[in-house]
């Protein structure tokens, strides 16, 4: 066993905040970024840097109701999640028992396996329980700690926001070494020998950048959740600069990244922010858009008519990038991707929809992973646990009083719609425990605002003063 420099520096932090709740969802959040590191390594293993905090999260929560806490909106907490609850103990049940009842009947992708073969109970899926068994539990404690009234909830929606700059200054330091020879800690920030580190990749003459991921998709996935909730946040009304300021850090940085993901979100969100202003039939909604538009055309405008005097290849390597996404659909990697899909898919008749047990087959993107390991029934849980909550939270947006309330509900859509959409275009599953903290916000703070307000229980007495 040994311990990382990353380790060295967040194992003693998650020890001084063991008994402070908002500390370890921040640290969450905050070392949830750092995908590729690991605090731990054992062999070929290493230990996520989220998953210490989260435990100890989950271990604090738990003390606490077992002796005897409650939080206000709590019922109202279970009773929106308690469909995510039931698919979750399916996908841990099914993925003991599935594997075991079609073993060799049917064709899989297992993990960390670059081949198609007969599905056999061998184990392998456990890791990704793990994943399913903690993000649950701090999906579930977290929406019930922060469904209870004063909770630091837009302290939080900060450190998600804050992490965007990080992550960002991050990704340009990676780029400013690959370009300029300015010294980069690789090591530090992919110290997990469980991952496949594709740090050297390039896109003709332009280097990709993975940051503090392991892939310049996964940068492009998480910042597709920062763009998402800026610019969500901004069309619902909060106009503070630095908001501005990060939508803006957040797209350079996904074009910078090349990540076909990333570009087809972004490409997606800023079509359809000009639709969304038309279906408002907002004026003023339609004035800031058409603003937004013009300022961006001439940034634009500006770059490519001075770039190309700084920087005599800038032409070539973004014709280079438009080039390489163009035809992403005709290379290798995109029909490897694509029959992956397929094959996933396929896994549903032999099974009779039931799948073949979480963790058992690796997809592409999220839809056909989620109907090949949870079968179409679990699907139909999680498609029906998102109904249910995107109609809950539109009710409790339109009756919230305070801008607080409003701010973290408008945050947490953004940010899962963004993460969402970059999944369903490539992403086997969502296993970032930032992600169900972000969830676990917006289910508290509907769940608060739907809650009863507790009575006020008047004096027999009354002393005149």
């Amino acid at each position: 066993m040994h311990i990382t420099l990353l380790g060295y520096v967040c194992l003693p932090l998650c020890v001084l905040y063991a008994l402070h709740p908002v500390r370890l969802l921040q640290l969450v959040l905050g070392l949830g970024v750092l995908d590729a590191a690991g605090l731990v390594t054992v062999g070929n293993l290493g230990l996520m840097p989220a998953l210490v905090p989260a435990a100890l999260f989950i271990a604090f929560v738990a003390l606490q109701l077992l002796l005897g806490a409650r939080y206000d909106g709590a019922r109202s907490a279970v009773r929106l999640i308690w469909p995510f609850l039931v698919v979750a103990v399916w996908g841990l049940v099914g993925s003991v028992l599935l594997p075991d009842i079609f073993a060799g009947r049917v064709m899989v992708h297992p993990q960390k396996v670059p081949a198609f073969l007969p599905l056999e109970p061998d184990g392998s899926n456990r890791n990704q329980d793990l994943y399913l068994l903690v993000n649950t539990a701090v999906l579930l404690f977290c929406s019930l700690h922060a469904s209870r009234r004063g909770f630091a909830t837009n302290y939080l929606v900060n450190t998600f926001l804050v992490t965007g700059f990080a992550v960002a200054a991050i990704c340009w330091w990676e780029l400013a070494s690959k370009l300029a020879g300015v010294p980069f800690p690789d090591k530090f920030f992919h110290s997990n020998p469980g991952y496949a580190q594709l740090s050297d990749q390039s896109l003709g003459l332009v280097p990709r950048i993975n940051g503090p991921f392991t892939e310049p998709s996964a940068v492009g996935d998480y910042m597709a959740g920062i763009l998402g909730a800026t610019l969500w946040m901004m069309l619902q009304g909060h106009r503070a600069i630095w908001l501005r300021v990060l939508c803006v850090i957040a797209l350079v940085t996904i074009l910078l990244s090349t990540s076909t993901t990333g570009i087809v979100v972004l490409v997606v969100l800023i079509a359809g922010t000009p639709l969304y202003a038309i279906w408002r039939r907002s004026s003023r909604l339609l004035a800031w858009v058409s603003g937004a538009a013009i300022a961006a055309a001439l940034a634009i405008g500006v770059v490519f008519t001075v770039g190309p005097t700084l920087f005599p290849n800038m032409d070539r390597a973004v014709q280079e990038i438009v080039q390489g996404t163009l035809e992403k659909q005709h290379s290798r990697s995109y029909d490897e991707r694509t029959q992956a899909d397929l094959d996933s898919l396929g896994t549903i008749t032999p099974t009779w929809g039931l799948g073949v047990g979480w963790g058992s087959n690796r997809s592409s993107s999220l839809l056909p992973g989620l109907l090949a390991n949870l079968g179409v029934f679990g699907t139909l849980g999680i498609v029906a646990f998102g109904w249910r909550l995107a109609r809950v939270t539109a009710r409790a947006r339109r009756t919230a009083a305070q801008l607080a309330n409003r701010r973290v509900i408008d945050a947490a859509v953004g940010c899962l719609g963004g993460h969402l959409l970059a999944a369903m275009i490539s992403g086997p599953t969502i296993s970032d425990p930032g992600f169900f903290v972000m969830l676990a916000l917006l289910i508290g703070t509907v769940a608060h605002l739907e809650a009863p307000e507790p009575a006020r229980i008047r004096p027999l007495v009354t002393v005149a003063g």
